[in-house]
């Protein structure tokens, strides 16, 4: 049976009261907005099946840090704590954006976070110093591309020959493929689903991400670090 608006938009309200979001002041937005985000929002996207809640937040939490939406971010970052996402995982997400949209990015986003658990009194332990070697970062950085991205990987701006980003690529090999996606605090599942699903190593990555739309992928036991 199809779902009414007014039956979307109170599906909406209570999701968004779960995650501890205001309605749309009165008198400060746009009429109507605060229904049509309950309804939009709230009830057709944050409550659509498929995904679990902490990572309907990871996503949240990367496209706000990396397009800079900063109040946003920070009502959102205070929602994830209280869904349960740890606090480490939250600022390893604005890390892994930022190989995409920039590390200026990663910075304000993790500033913004920082200021969310200072209120609360919340802190991020520091970690040692990572020294792998560049042979290790090199190695394991083709492999993961390889088998995120078969012969895609070769090609086009990824080609060795290239003359435009040929000598350029092997770094992001290196810090990106090599180093970052291997950073602890993010199951390789939660950020790369389907390519790890076709991938040989699919038995392997089951274990992380079964029963998505019950079990979210950030809690998997096993992070990115542990991943060959």
């Amino acid at each position: 049976m199809p779902v009414t608006r007014s039956a979307l938009r109170k599906v909406g309200r209570a999701t968004r009261e779960r995650l501890g979001q205001p309605a749309a002041p009165a008198g400060r937005s746009v009429p109507g907005y605060g229904d049509w985000a309950d309804e939009v929002i709230y009830g057709g996207i944050w409550s659509r099946p498929g995904l679990a809640l902490q990572d309907r937040m990871v996503c949240t939490l990367a496209t706000l840090g990396l397009l800079q939406r900063l109040d946003a971010l920070k009502s959102m970052v205070g929602t994830a704590l209280d869904i349960g996402l740890p606090p480490r995982t939250i600022v390893e997400v604005f890390m892994q954006a930022g190989l995409y949209g920039g590390f200026p990015a990663t910075e304000a986003a993790a500033a913004c976070a920082s200021d969310v658990f200072a209120a609360r009194s919340v802190r991020v332990a520091d970690e040692p110093e990572r020294n792998d070697s560049n042979e290790v970062l090199d190695a394991r950085g083709q492999e993961l591309m390889a088998r995120m991205h078969g012969e895609r990987g070769q090609q086009g701006y990824a080609a060795p020959g290239n003359a435009v980003t040929g000598a350029l690529y092997s770094s992001a090999v290196r810090y990106g493929y090599g180093e970052l996606w291997f950073r602890p605090a993010l199951c390789i599942a939660s950020v790369c689903w389907w390519p790890w699903r076709r991938s040989p190593s699919w038995a392997s990555t089951r274990s992380c991400a079964n029963s998505r739309s019950q079990r979210s992928t950030w809690d998997c036991r096993a992070t990115r670090s542990s991943r060959p």
